[in-house]
């Protein structure tokens, strides 16, 4: 009896030794995925006379399979998630349990659900959080030079414009600068964080702020498009009226 233990418990320990490596469990968010998952039994696929059952958990821990029974595929057990089911992004605990009615035997894996799918390679990383530092920093100088150009013409003391200048075509310039850097850097920033679990609700909101952005992009620039033209159309008339001016001094 005890060496019929001792077998079993040794038969146990064969079964589902899966070595499942979490970089190839990562899946889609929102995307519908066949889980398939390998039963050894002896060093060998498990045979028709095993049957496994799946339990999944929510990153949050809410249960989302309760031991529900897997489809035999020969070579592999397979569960179908629904796109509805893979709603969240983050680590998704499992338990597989295969037994034959004599021998039983359970493995515990995870796998990741990303925004992207995908997760970014350390070299790729470094190189995508650079090239977010440099847009950053080009869009802080170009923010500084939209904020200290002047805008007005030059006016005297008593307020009337003795001079038109061409800065404020400089200025619209860094504005519209500005505002593409910007929307650069929050779509760098959608992206890092997306391949951060720790990171998926600062994605959310950084995402929503994006595309908020990002729709509004061809509006604003119409906006500054017409505002530098209105702002041509002004200074031509500035133009004209201090010729008047001018000519009505000398002929004095």
């Amino acid at each position: 009896m005890k060496n019929k233990l001792l077998l079993s418990f040794v038969l146990i320990l064969l079964v589902l030794p899966m070595g499942l490596a979490q970089e190839d469990l990562i899946f889609k968010q929102g995307q519908a995925i066949d889980l398939q998952v390998p039963c050894i039994f002896n060093k060998s696929t498990c045979d028709n006379t095993f049957i496994c059952n799946l339990t999944t958990n929510y990153p949050n821990s809410i249960l989302l399979v309760n031991n529900q029974l897997m489809e035999n595929q020969t070579s592999f057990y397979n569960y179908t998630f629904t796109s509805a089911d893979l709603n969240i992004s983050g680590l998704y605990p499992n338990t597989m349990v295969c037994n034959n009615g004599e021998f039983q035997g359970a493995e515990r894996f995870v796998f990741e659900v990303t925004p992207t799918g995908t997760f970014l390679e350390t070299g790729e990383s470094i190189l995508f959080v650079l090239l977010t530092v440099a847009v950053f920093i080009f869009f802080l100088l170009s923010f500084y030079f939209a904020l200290i150009t002047p805008y007005s013409n030059e006016a005297n003391d008593n307020g009337m414009v003795i001079k038109v200048t061409k800065l404020k075509y400089v200025k619209l310039f860094f504005i519209m600068l500005s505002y593409i850097l910007f929307i650069w850097f929050l779509n760098s920033l959608v992206g890092i964080s997306e391949n951060f679990i720790s990171l998926t609700l600062f994605a959310g909101f950084v995402g929503f702020l994006f595309q908020t952005l990002n729709s509004l992009a061809l509006y604003f620039g119409i906006f500054i498009i017409v505002l530098a033209f209105f702002e041509i159309i002004r200074d031509a008339n500035f133009n004209h009226n201090l010729k008047l001016l001018m000519g009505a001094a000398t002929r004095r």
